[in-house]
């Protein structure tokens, strides 16, 4: 059995093994923004490796890096490596990320809702199924995109946005986002939340079918306006598809108010479409 005394001289030999090599535990041990303070307690005398930081944010581009003498970093030039955005001081392995703007801003490979820090993507789509203003009522609506979802392979419960002259689409929007079109992640988002959906505007049209098909240019049942509310037709609450009842429909053409207002159609217009929204796993 190795003496107590045996153990002090081997951890001790491996320290000197490692201040041996010098920068290497430079870099490892260092605590960050005090490099001279930790070189005068191991008496590191350098060279060390600095690398460009043309933003000052005090993080470096690994690919552009010099050898300098001493313990401080020459001016424009950081000890901390891995700047993966070198012109944004905003960007850099320190910054925390920022949900939602298609940016990896710190720098870990995982850009928004890829990261684990961000909240799970959500999937919408516009089926590719046209119906007619006869949905069976809201339930009957979000049991087809429940149907039309499931024949694409898309976990989760969906709703249609749709409101009635008793229930608005806004309230039945329970879940709180990020939203995706299908198939397109991480491009293609459409809200980052449930306000920045229902805010008069979406990101990106809603253009993209339950199997992320291209679907440009249909018209969508919601008889809501762009805030999510009862814009004050609903093909007599989703239970009338002739020409004797009308709704508000939005066109998905649009990211701004007409993407779920654009206009009136009587409830047996040909070819109009349910938007989907993922609310549950």
């Amino acid at each position: 059995m190795r003496s107590a005394r045996q153990a002090i001289l081997v951890a001790v030999a491996g320290l000197s093994a490692s201040l041996a090599s010098g920068e290497s535990i430079f870099h490892e041990t260092l605590e960050r923004g005090d490099p001279c303070a930790w070189s005068a307690a191991v008496g590191f005398s350098g060279p060390a490796t600095f690398n460009l930081d043309f933003d000052s944010d005090q993080y470096g581009d690994d690919g552009e890096s010099i050898q300098s003498p001493g313990c401080a970093p020459p001016p424009g030039y950081a000890f901390e490596g891995g700047d993966c955005d070198d012109l944004d001081a905003a960007v850099n392995p320190g910054a925390a990320e920022i949900c939602g703007n298609d940016i990896d801003d710190n720098c870990d490979s995982l850009v928004d809702e890829e990261d684990p820090v961000c909240p799970v993507p959500m999937t919408v789509f516009v089926t590719s199924l046209p119906v007619n203003g006869n949905l069976g009522g809201l339930s009957g609506a979000d049991a087809t995109c429940g149907t039309v979802a499931a024949t694409a392979d898309l976990p989760g419960e969906f709703v249609a946005f749709l409101s009635d002259l008793n229930n608005d689409a806004a309230d039945r929007i329970t879940a709180d986002g990020p939203w995706h079109l299908a198939g397109t992640f991480p491009l293609g988002k459409v809200a980052d939340n449930k306000a920045d959906l229902l805010d008069g505007s979406i990101d990106n049209p809603i253009n993209v079918g339950e199997s992320g098909q291209s679907i440009p240019g249909v018209i969508v049942w919601t008889g809501s306006g762009a805030d999510g509310t009862y814009a004050g037709q609903a093909c007599s609450n989703w239970t009338d598809g002739t020409a004797a009842s009308i709704s508000n429909v939005g066109a998905n053409v649009f990211s701004d108010s007409q993407w779920a207002n654009w206009a009136q159609g009587a409830c047996n217009t040909v070819g109009v479409r349910l938007y989907c929204f993922q609310v549950g796993p």
